[in-house]
């Protein structure tokens, strides 16, 4: 039982998630070739079964989260067995929140949180019989799904085949997102969430409102930050878009107002003390046994505190590791990237320079831009390891390079000629854009 179990099963389901995308109808009506979403889906399945065995063996603290999540889904869903008549009431004691301070790393909100990523493991326990690398292939069969979708609506949104896909093909994102912790579940609600938005927007229908609720709130709970950065993108691409003239002095008054609020929301609600909240983030990191310390300044929760560790924190989040900093050798894959991404924008920025030509993006790239910045500044500082920086900005370094690759838009014969960018979008869809 216990071959089948290890065996037999993950390969079933694999074989199974493979026959559902690649014969997926709407999917292919929507242009996407079966080729290149079945390459997609193999690749993420595969990936997250590679990057759970490489936390396990060799990254300890990576070990500990998964003994944590998935070993507590475990014991719930044994406990279901156990007794299935007083599982309800188990249940809501495990979500009962009686302490809402969502700015204090020791509430039961916080709490809360981790229980909702082992309940997840709990879930698809019922299917996998309780083997971790099982849940992690249908958890990415389940992602795969989603993010093939969201680039079929943001290929309407954008009117563009690449600009959607660039975020869910990205190095570090495609990698990081592909286990079942709280990376992967929020890039999998935010991928839900924009076909819904959209389709609402087409038809606005009470359970299509209903549903976005649940999605947002469900985003709330695993990551209160990230939703609140994320509706504020919506609230700047949908502004922009209405409004969208001097878009730089629009911007430069959002991030003031921003500050403002990160320093001052507690006087109004006490419980978002948000830099006491990102100063005892800082001090948990700074607990952990890392062999990827870094050597950081002490950060006081107040402007001027803030003001002094900033270049620091930039510095940290946007160029660590540095050549010849002591990491494991698979995350030098991921400096390469960096350093790709960073050459990248200096040819975009000298481009724009010989030409003599004013930037113009788009509302959503500009959003993205600055969804990006915030999600970053946090953590530049809050983490104080490097392998943990390199694992929670993966999701929000696609949307600099986003605002980049944008820009060249204004230059179809880029895209014309070059024969990579050719080769790759002719794998996933068809030539004739939406």
């Amino acid at each position: 039982m216990d071959a089948v179990i290890k065996y037999f099963l993950p390969l079933v389901y694999g074989i199974l998630i493979l026959w559902l995308i690649g014969r997926n109808r709407w999917l292919r009506t929507e242009g996407l070739k079966p080729a290149g979403a079945l390459a997609f889906t193999f690749a993420k399945m595969a990936t997250g079964m590679v990057y759970t065995f490489i936390m396990i063996r060799y990254i300890p603290s990576a070990k500990a989260d998964i003994d944590l999540f998935f070993g507590d889904g475990l014991e719930m869903y044994q406990r279901f067995w156990q007794d299935p008549a007083g599982f309800p009431s188990y249940l809501a004691d495990v979500f009962t929140i009686t302490d809402f301070r969502i700015g204090e790393t020791d509430s039961d909100f916080i709490r809360t949180v981790f229980d909702g990523i082992k309940f997840i493991h709990f879930l698809l326990d019922f299917l996998s019989g309780g083997h971790i690398y099982t849940n992690v292939l249908l958890f990415n069969g389940l992602a795969s799904f989603l993010f093939l979708r969201c680039w079929v609506y943001l290929r309407k949104i954008f009117a563009h085949p690449w600009l959607g896909f660039w975020m869910f093909l990205f190095p570090s994102a495609f990698f990081f997102t592909s286990v079942v912790l709280k990376e992967g579940i929020e890039l999998c609600l935010i991928a839900a969430i924009i076909p819904a938005l959209y389709k609402l927007n087409e038809n606005a229908r009470p359970v299509r409102f209903l549903g976005i609720l649940v999605l947002f709130f469900l985003l709330f709970f695993f990551k209160y930050l990230i939703a609140a950065t994320f509706i504020m993108l919506l609230f700047i691409y949908f502004f922009l878009k209405r409004f969208p003239k001097w878009a730089i002095l629009k911007v430069s008054v959002f991030f003031g107002l921003l500050t403002l609020v990160f320093f001052g929301a507690d006087k109004l609600v006490p419980a978002l003390n948000l830099p006491n909240y990102i100063v005892e983030r800082r001090i948990e990191f700074l607990a952990l046994d890392a062999n990827t310390e870094l050597n950081m300044k002490k950060l006081e929760p107040t402007f001027s505190g803030f003001a002094e560790v900033f270049p620091e924190a930039v510095f940290n989040v946007l160029f660590r590791p540095v050549p010849g900093e002591v990491v494991k050798p698979f995350y030098y894959l991921f400096l390469a990237e960096l350093y790709a991404l960073w050459l990248f924008i200096l040819f975009v920025i000298v481009h724009f320079l010989k030409k003599l030509r004013l930037l113009s993006p788009t509302p959503e790239a500009v959003a993205l831009l600055i969804f990006g910045i915030v999600n970053l500044l946090i953590i530049g500082y809050t983490i104080t390891n490097t392998g943990a920086i390199i694992r929670y900005r993966s999701i929000f370094l696609p949307c600099i390079g986003y605002f980049f690759f944008n820009l060249l838009l204004v230059y179809p014969s880029f895209f014309s000629k070059n024969r990579f960018l050719s080769m790759l979008s002719s794998l996933f869809f068809r030539a004739k854009n939406p």
